[in-house]
């Protein structure tokens, strides 16, 4: 991550976020956002959106 991204992701403990999607993911419950993991997280959604977006575009161009 470059500097900028650093401030943001100061205050979140990326190995303790691992940990609860992944036991999210194996218990099948609900995950529990700290309001900076919240903020995190959406960037992640968003920026996976976006590409997800540009691939569907890119696919209806061939």
């Amino acid at each position: 991550m470059n500097s900028s991204n650093n401030k943001e992701t100061s205050d979140v403990n990326m190995s303790d976020l691992r940990e609860k999607i992944i036991l999210a993911e194996e218990s099948g419950g609900a995950i529990e956002f700290t309001a900076d993991e919240a903020r995190l997280m959406g960037a992640f959604i968003e920026d996976a959106i976006n590409e997800a977006d540009a691939e569907e575009s890119n696919k209806g161009r061939e």
